[in-house]
């Protein structure tokens, strides 16, 4: 009898691709992110999956944290404790030890450093290297600094800079990618049914994103069959803080309506320009 060829697995990654390089780099801050959000409070394993792609706005994903998760534990970084949900269920949850917290602070500076050095090592001051390249940043910049350039040259050069800083600042924020999530009571996110989320259920929302930090946050909600700014209602406003990644509202601080049968979007405003989430379908009805 002829025996069954097994399917070869696929090949990981090879190094120098792109998928490579954001494998082996996520692989590499796991632990460090892991410690990171035991140091705020104790959380169970997909908690922290699914607060790692919150919080970057769907840019750190991964399939599982167990290997990780246990391999912090075995070092003695983390320990373990089961509590029961809300639903009598028991539920295992992560907690950092006293040797992790100084562990996460070890790996928080040793990637502080190494981050810094790689930036030093690209080309050019950031932004202003990449918008030359971008947009043929004038010659004289390109051979000297404005400082080194006096009267109406070095005006002129200025100028140019400020144009094309804000320029990349626009388009920097044009790709922002913004998230909305809503959670129960137990910090668990909910799904939507045939497309549609109810807020009955949900205790706060959160919005995430990854990209420049804005001035403010807004929460918004238009009723179904209405596209008009007049019938738009701003549902809540927060500042978030500077280098931060999301902000959360409590459903009962929103301003919201009696009933809700409609769309909600998240609006990031930068001052001159905004950037928006995709528009999320949400009913609410108050029991009785």
């Amino acid at each position: 009898m002829a025996r069954h060829k097994a399917e070869p697995s696929p090949a990981p990654p090879k190094s120098g691709t792109v998928s490579g390089f954001r494998d082996a780099y996520k692989k590499a801050v796991t632990e460090l992110l892991i410690l990171r959000l035991l140091r705020d409070r104790d959380m169970y394993a997909y908690e922290m999956q699914r607060e790692m792609e919150l919080r970057s706005a769907g840019a750190l994903t991964f399939n599982t944290l167990y290997l990780a998760i246990y391999r912090l534990k075995d070092l003695g970084y983390i320990g373990e404790s089961r509590k029961e949900t809300v639903e009598g269920r028991e539920r295992v949850y992560f907690g950092i030890t006293p040797e992790g917290l100084r562990r996460y602070r070890e790996l928080r500076d040793e990637y502080r450093r190494l981050s810094s050095a790689v930036a030093d090592m690209l080309p050019g001051d950031g932004e202003t290297e990449e918008v030359g390249r971008r947009y043929s940043f004038p010659l004289a910049f390109r051979v000297k600094e404005p400082e080194e350039l006096t009267g109406e040259a070095a005006e002129r050069v200025r100028e140019a800079e400020a144009e094309l800083l804000q320029r990349y600042r626009l388009e920097q924020v044009q790709q922002t990618r913004v998230a909305v999530m809503f959670s129960d009571g137990a910090g668990k996110a909910l799904r939507p049914k045939d497309g549609w989320y109810d807020l009955g259920k949900a205790s706060s929302v959160t919005v995430a994103w990854a990209g420049l930090t804005p001035d403010t946050v807004r929460l918004f909600y238009t009723p179904s069959g209405t596209d008009t700014a007049e019938e738009t209602r701003l549902l809540g406003v927060r500042v978030p803080e500077d280098g931060g990644g999301e902000v959360s509202f409590a459903i009962t601080e929103l301003d919201m309506p009696a009933s809700l049968l409609g769309h909600i979007q998240a609006e990031l405003d930068y001052g001159t320009v905004k950037a928006v989430s995709e528009i999320y379908k949400a009913v609410y009805e108050p029991e009785g």
